[in-house]
């Protein structure tokens, strides 16, 4: 059944008749038990949705029955559903490990897809064959060594983006291999092409690439991902995380893409008026905090350090040799408190939605600044405040993203601390300048 909070979010978007679909697992689920995907015993979750409001809304399914995983998606049209369902139903397909590989329901504007089909890594389909998987394998590898025969492990899939997974040889080991769209594979080969080693912190080399599947090949890091120490309380994790950024942003990277101001500013903007298709109570609070961030922002001063561009825990492995900084997608030259405000406003979020109590929150912060800060006697102050609360705002649709069961409140809250930041970082500058 549907949440109060969801179904007036379908109400808000009647274009997309499929909508209410993607909010109720149960609805979802019924769908594939009567086209026989599925058994009323299986379990089904619905984990991550992206939403243009009046457009089209795609939600991540992932299906377990017995010890097995299959991951898809289905995605709801708006006024053009027609058009694009037939589309969709001229691109060839490929059987999934439920039997069906593709599934279209008119009434509801609706498509399902599951792996390997997906309507934009169309490479995924040679991928996961027994039969073409050499062919791609060599193509990524053409100036290494042959990984003919190598097992494939999805690790993670964002629909119609990006899925990575990791990729085992008897006699080369492991890497982790992304396969993505052609705009952003040229994003990250532009990045790694670039890329060079830093003292003291894990970077993965790059270990092949094929333009015409859009893919790449890392390095695989061993170790254990910061965000499972975080869970923990664990301090040590983002102390060395702290001291691996910091030398990161001092290293001699360069040549990347510098930060694109206005953008950034619109992609804020944006944030703001979809709040209207979500939760319209929020919405004149959020424009009035997205237009304060960009009067700031256009007042900044362009900055030449490398930085990450996503710095968040998820994007740390740490193990007994320090910390190793991965995906490096968007990495660019910016302002080294950007990622920072990234990383801080991450623990802020988790510490808003209760994963985190605020004091283990509080420790964690501590910690990874003050391994910031031993490598570069950097100090807090109000500018860094600034860049969490926009860091923090960007959060804005991520609770209802990842279908946490409170995201009206968590969005209340999370407007609520932004603008609490924003105030104290501002009066903190005008006690600085005298105003």
């Amino acid at each position: 059944m549907l949440a109060e909070a969801d179904a007036e979010i379908v109400r808000l978007n009647r274009t997309i008749s499929g909508l209410a679909h993607l909010l109720d697992t149960e609805l979802m689920q019924s769908i594939l038990i009567d086209h026989g995907l599925l058994n009323p015993t299986d379990r089904l979750a619905v984990d991550y949705l992206r939403f243009k409001p009046g457009e089209n809304c795609i939600a991540r399914l992932v299906c377990e029955y017995g010890d097995r995983t299959v991951f898809g998606y289905a995605k709801a049209h708006g006024q053009s559903a027609a058009q694009k369902l037939k589309k969709s139903a001229e691109r060839a397909h490929l059987d999934s490990k439920l039997g069906i590989g593709r599934l279209q329901i008119p009434e509801l504007g609706m498509e399902i897809n599951f792996l390997p089909n997906d309507n934009a890594l169309a490479s995924l389909g040679q991928m996961f064959s027994a039969v073409d998987r050499d062919a791609i394998l060599q193509r990524i590898f053409k100036k290494g060594p042959n990984w003919s025969g190598a097992s494939c492990e999805v690790l993670s899939y964002k629909p119609e983006r990006r899925l990575t997974a990791a990729l085992s040889h008897p006699e080369n080991g492991r890497v982790v291999a992304k396969f993505t769209t052609r705009q952003r594979y040229e994003r990250s080969r532009h990045v790694h092409k670039r890329l060079v080693k830093v003292d003291g912190v894990g970077i993965p080399a790059l270990a092949g690439w094929s333009r015409s599947c859009n893919a790449m090949a890392m390095q695989w890091i061993s170790g254990e991902s910061l965000t499972s120490a975080v869970g923990r309380g664990d301090t040590t994790g983002c102390s060395a995380a702290g001291r691996a950024l910091a030398r990161f942003h001092l290293s001699a990277n360069k040549g990347f893409r510098t930060s694109e101001q206005r953008r950034n500013l619109g992609d804020l903007t944006r944030l703001a008026d979809d709040l209207s298709m979500i939760s319209p109570g929020q919405t004149e609070r959020a424009r009035t905090l997205a237009l304060a961030f960009e009067q700031w922002w256009l007042q900044q001063e362009a900055r030449s350090t490398p930085v990450h561009g996503d710095f968040n825990f998820e994007q740390v492995v740490v193990s007994q040799k320090g910390a190793a900084m991965i995906d490096f997608d968007e990495v660019r030259m910016g302002h080294p408190m950007e990622d920072l405000g990234s990383f801080i406003a991450r623990m802020e979020f988790h510490a808003l939605d209760g994963s985190i109590s605020p004091t283990a929150a509080a420790e964690l912060v501590s910690a990874f600044m003050e391994g910031y800060q031993s490598e570069t006697g950097m100090r807090a102050n109000g500018g860094l405040q600034r860049f969490i609360a926009v860091a923090l705002f960007r959060l804005l649709h991520h609770s209802f993203r990842v279908r946490k069961e409170n995201w009206p409140e968590v969005i209340s809250a999370l407007l609520e601390r932004c603008d609490l930041i924003w105030r104290e970082a501002r009066a903190s500058q005008e006690e600085v300048t005298g105003c």
